[in-house]
């Protein structure tokens, strides 16, 4: 160790702090450091005195100690526990309930490795801890490591049985966090949160089917214990938030149609809370979408009406990202002439109007204009209707719409009760013009018309 080194320390009053290496010494070969119980910042709210401000306690407290002594440990390993200061950009902890701080203390019997510990109430937990213990010191917990470690090879033995036996293994070890030994958890709790994500990343087609929400929630909720052990606040949500995002992939991307709708539902409150999400930021998850071809497993050859009449948020990010381009709006619309899904792209690009700019509404608006009379319906007048709330302040645009709307009601060889439609919503265009002066010249050229095609027979 060196002067200005960070290390956690015990003190004499029994608890850990981050403290700073002062000087240092050697004697017969051993070194001993001289500890500081404080750390110096520019934040500090107290000033030694040369002038340094600091956090923690004075020299009074200062003191020699051995460097073999387990009083002292890594930087953070242990003084964490029980207070969050994230304001200041320090690492956020919970204020969890497990106090393990004297952990590293404990001495094991005859050097017989230590897996959990008694808490609490250690006379209810004494023969629960001894039986844990002889299960780690057989080789228990390395054996459901291993096991979680073949379930994430894409042809373990038992595969079939991955999930079930995931939730399992995940289970017992959510159950029993609390009492696992800190020097344990910290080496033992990384290695399961890596062969969960693997295993779950490796989850065959057919095995997609099992993945119910109610399972996969437990599981998170038994990982996010396990976590919490050993990582900040920002680590776990981290760790969640990708795990879920996987997830939810998996499940969008299988055979089956109830797991599609699960993850696109999950996608789409992924979406909601990207903004408080430290992992999950919008680039994130814009790349996520690009690489994992998001779009063309929603609008490609793949798609089901329930997944395309719940696209709506997905649209809307993508164009908020700066992502809707041509291509997309084309793969977009090339469902519109599939009569069986037509309605429903019509009622997603109607939902999705409001937020998207002229662009993007003229260029489903001029395909609307273009589309056979025939394969205009109803929900083809609604996204003319809708889209016209986004250019109440463009004369020009509006206007455009508007003579859309007017051809419609105007040209036999829509159909009737599409014209009937229309003639009801280009009223109410009309009535909700915010430009006065441009009413009557827009009334006059419509009756105008009117009259032609009377007069023509049509």
């Amino acid at each position: 160790m060196k002067v200005g080194d960070l290390v956690d320390c015990y003190d004499t009053s029994g608890v850990w702090y981050l403290s700073t290496v002062l000087k240092t010494n050697y004697t017969a070969g051993l070194q001993k450091v001289f500890i500081g119980y404080r750390t110096y910042r520019k934040d500090g709210e107290k000033t030694d005195p040369d002038g340094r401000t600091y956090r923690g306690w004075s020299k009074s407290f200062d003191e020699w100690i051995e460097t073999f002594s387990l009083r002292i440990q890594p930087p953070t390993s242990l003084s964490h526990t029980g207070y969050i200061e994230c304001k200041s950009g320090d690492r956020e902890y919970d204020r969890i309930t497990v106090d393990d701080k004297k952990d590293i203390l404990l001495n094991s019997p005859r050097g017989v490795k230590i897996f959990c510990v008694e808490r609490g109430d250690k006379e209810n937990q004494e023969f629960v801890v001894n039986l844990l213990n002889n299960f780690g010191i057989e080789g228990g917990f390395d054996k459901i490591l291993k096991r979680l470690k073949e379930r994430a090879l894409p042809f373990g033995i038992f595969f079939i049985e991955r999930v079930e036996l995931l939730y399992s293994y995940i289970e017992i070890l959510g159950t029993i966090w609390a009492l696992f030994h800190r020097k344990f958890a910290c080496e033992y709790i990384p290695k399961v949160k890596d062969a969960v994500v693997e295993c779950l990343k490796a989850i065959h087609s057919t095995e997609v089917r099992k993945l119910e929400r109610d399972c996969l929630d437990k599981i998170g909720f038994h990982l996010s214990n396990l976590l919490r052990r050993v990582y900040t606040v920002f680590e776990r949500e981290k760790i969640i938030d990708l795990l879920e995002l996987i997830l939810c992939t998996i499940m969008l991307q299988s055979d089956y149609l109830q797991r599609q709708i699960d993850g696109l539902k999950g996608l789409n409150e992924m979406m909601k809370k990207v903004k408080r999400s430290i992992m999950i930021n919008e680039k994130f998850l814009l790349n996520w979408i690009k690489e994992h071809k998001i779009i063309d497993e929603i609008f490609g050859k793949r798609k089901h009406q329930q997944i395309l009449q719940r696209s709506v948020p997905i649209v809307i990010f993508i164009y908020e990202q700066q992502l809707l381009t041509a291509d997309i709006m084309e793969k977009i619309w090339e469902n519109v002439k599939d009569d069986q899904f037509k309605d429903d792209i019509f009622k997603v690009i109607k939902e999705a109007a409001f937020p998207m700019g002229s662009k993007e509404l003229n260029f489903f608006i001029t395909k609307i204009a273009e589309l056979n009379p025939s394969m205009v319906s109803e929900e083809a007048l609604d996204v003319i209707f809708e889209a016209r709330k986004g250019n109440e302040k463009s004369p020009k645009e509006f206007i455009k719409y508007s003579d859309i709307m007017q051809k419609i009601t105007l040209e036999s060889s829509y159909p009737l009760s599409v014209s009937e439609k229309a003639l009801e919503k280009y009223a109410g265009m009309i009535a909700d013009l915010p430009f006065e002066p441009y009413k009557k010249g827009i009334l006059k050229k419509c009756i105008n018309e009117m009259i032609e095609k009377v007069n023509l027979g049509l």
